[in-house]
Parts: structure tokens; C-alpha cells; sequence
């Protein structure tokens, strides 16, 4: 914030800003901010690398920058103490005041040893950890609680976080696998609880897919389906008759001829006899196809 309230004072920016010795653009120098003197490390004009920022009155960081902010360990020397910090892209993580004895109190400690050894630490952001700290970092093996209430528990080096489970509160999903820096999932798998599924990753890109719940439910709608297809009647072979039967048949011929006409009358001849008659197919009602 310094940086950005003295840049707009001072526009514009060369006449507060000058490199005074070395190369300020890619090597090493000195350049006179205005509002603190930085000796050290460039890339691209900005502190890159190990260097001193002095900001005078005997306040000045000793430690790594990025891009022209604090980046990683170093020293803060502060109202007369000495401090070893942490910076994450120009915010301080972790403050280890050193005081008479060389006594360790290390900024929001709850509870236990949060130099070296086992504690818990609550951050300005309400962000917890507890477990293991080397040096005053997260080293070892800790849980990290977000305000949100995701949770990351497993392995940090120097710390960062480097593999274990992460929780997702809301969505009640778990990761399990290695993560970048910022806790990212890079390489593990993700388990959905609600529906048993399986998300498999590498290097951030999904592999796999594994999913039962509704391996099992597409099944259960297939046997539903193929329940409600019409198949062809095994018993008629899908023509809707299934044999035939023997039907007796008496048949009555009326003689209506000469003899008609010569005495008023006519005779009638019967015959008798039988004949097939197809039979409708029980098994599927004539349809020829019936359902399972």
C-alpha cells in the first residue's frame, strides 16, 4: 500500500524513482523508490530475487521478492525487534518476533509450540491450522481450516501444502492427492459421497470417470426398457395363428330346376363334412408379438 500511495504522489514516476548504482532492469542494484531504498535483485525493472528493502528509521525486509513484492522467507527488522516472516505475493503469513532469550512468540498462537513442535494458529483472516511447524512454518503433518469451512489435511514442507484431503463443505466432496501451493487439487481423485462417484485427475486434466450410482440406475432403466419392447410370439412366430381347427360343416343345396316349373316344387340336397378353420393365437391374442 506504501508502494502504491507514494507512486501516485509522486507522478510523475521519475521524479521520485531513480536506479543509483548497478543494472535496476535485469541484474543487480540499487534503486531509490522515494519511500524506501531497495538493494538487490531485477527482472523487468522490479525486484526479483534476494534483496533489501530499506525503509528507514531501522525498518527494512531482507528476503525474497516476486515481481516486485515480498515473496517467501525473510527477515523484518521492525520498532527495534527482529522478525522472521513469511510472505505470500506481498502479504504476511507467518511473524516469529524474536525477543530477549531469543524466546520465540509467534503471531496468533492459540495453543502449543508454534515454532517447532506441534500448536495451533489462528491467522488474521480467521483461517486456523494445527499441527506440526519447523522453524516457524507449517512442516509436517497439520489440518488448515477455512472460514469457509473446507478443510485441507495432510502434508505440508516448508508451508506448503503438498498432498492429503480436502474437503468441501458445501458440496461435501473430497479430494485425496497431491495439490499445488494454493491447494489446488493437481493429481488424486475426487469422491462424490452422494451418488458414489470417483473423478480421477492428472496434473489438473480428468482421466477417469467412475460412477455406480448411475452405472446401477442405467442398467435398472434398461431392464425397463427392453421390459416394455414388443418381441415376436415364440408360439405363432409372430403371424397371430396358431393352428388350425377341424370345424364340421353341413352344407343345404336347394334344387330349383325343371322340376320346378313342371310340378310347383322344389327339393333340397344336404351334405355333410368338415373343414379348418386358423385359430386365433392365445399366447399373444392374434397380435403377434407380445411384451416381456
Amino acid at each position: 500500500m506504501k508502494a502504491i500511495l507514494f507512486l501516485l504522489l509522486c507522478y510523475p514516476l521519475n521524479l521520485c524513482a531513480q536506479c543509483i548504482t548497478g543494472n535496476c532492469i535485469n541484474g543487480n542494484g540499487t534503486f531509490d523508490f522515494g519511500f524506501a531504498l531497495y538493494t538487490g535483485s531485477f527482472k523487468n525493472g522490479k525486484p526479483h530475487g534476494k534483496g533489501i528493502m530499506d525503509y528507514g528509521n531501522g525498518e527494512k525486509f531482507e528476503g525474497n521478492f516476486t515481481d516486485g513484492v515480498e515473496n517467501g522467507d525473510g527477515v523484518l527488522h521492525k520498532n527495534g525487534t527482529q522478525r522472521n516472516v513469511v510472505f505470500r505475493n506481498g502479504k504476511l503469513e507467518i511473524e516469529t518476533i524474536i525477543v530477549g532469550g531469543h524466546t520465540p512468540a509467534i503471531q496468533g498462537c492459540q495453543l502449543g509450540d508454534c515454532l517447532s513442535g506441534e500448536g495451533k494458529i489462528i491467522y488474521s483472516s480467521g483461517n486456523t491450522y494445527a499441527g506440526n511447524f519447523l522453524n516457524g512454518q507449517r512442516h509436517g503433518h497439520g489440518k488448515f481450516s477455512f472460514v469457509s469451512g473446507n478443510t485441507f489435511t495432510g502434508k505440508f514442507e516448508k508451508d506448503i501444502p503438498v498432498q492429503g484431503s480436502f474437503f468441501y463443505a458445501r458440496e461435501g466432496v473430497t479430494f485425496t492427492g497431491k495439490v499445488n501451493a494454493d491447494c489446488e487439487p493437481q493429481t488424486g481423485d475426487y469422491f462424490y459421497p452422494a451418488n458414489e462417484a470417483t473423478v480421477s485427475i492428472l496434473n489438473g486434466v480428468i482421466t477417469q470417470i467412475v460412477n455406480p450410482k448411475a452405472d446401477r440406475l442405467r442398467a435398472e432403466l434398461k431392464q425397463m426398457e427392453d421390459a416394455q419392447k414388443p418381441v415376436t410370439c415364440t408360439r405363432c412366430n409372430g403371424k397371430g395363428i396358431a393352428g388350425y381347427s377341424r370345424v364340421s360343416v353341413t352344407n343345404t343345396i336347394e334344387n330349383v330346376g325343371f322340376d320346378r316349373y313342371m310340378n310347383g316344387r322344389y327339393t333340397t340336397t344336404t351334405r355333410y363334412g368338415d373343414t379348418k378353420f386358423p385359430n386365433i393365437c392365445t399366447e399373444c391374442g392374434g397380435a403377434g408379438v407380445k411384451k416381456m
